[in-house]
């Protein structure tokens, strides 16, 4: 199996848990209630850590995973081979991003 096929599997499923944690996003901030798979999403969306750079983490993760998706149906195809360096560079800035999200989560949150 081609890892463009991995990517584009993983890539789906980023987009789909973005797309719903956005969902989940909008609905705590406007104050109505919601049902997440556990019990803590709603109380970290109320935080500051659940907003990036002035916006909702998952606005940036909808685009990211959008284009992931994008770049491995190109690569499938045959085409956008001079893309992979900068989808590396993005990649690792995610999981940069997702690693200090997650030590927030554990670290600071769980204090309170």
């Amino acid at each position: 199996m081609s890892l463009y096929w991995i990517l584009l599997a993983l890539g789906g499923a980023g987009l789909a848990l973005s797309i719903y944690m956005t969902r989940i996003f909008v609905r705590v901030r406007r104050g109505e209630e919601v049902e997440c798979f556990d019990e803590v999403c709603p109380i970290v969306m109320k935080t500051s850590y659940a907003l990036a750079f002035g916006f909702p983490n998952s606005y940036l993760a909808v685009p990211f995973y959008t284009g992931l998706v994008v770049f491995a149906l190109l690569r499938l195809a045959g085409y956008a081979a001079w893309l992979l360096p900068e989808v590396a560079l993005a990649s690792f800035s995610a999981l940069a991003m997702s690693v200090y999200l997650a030590v927030v989560l554990v670290v600071k949150l769980k204090r309170n």
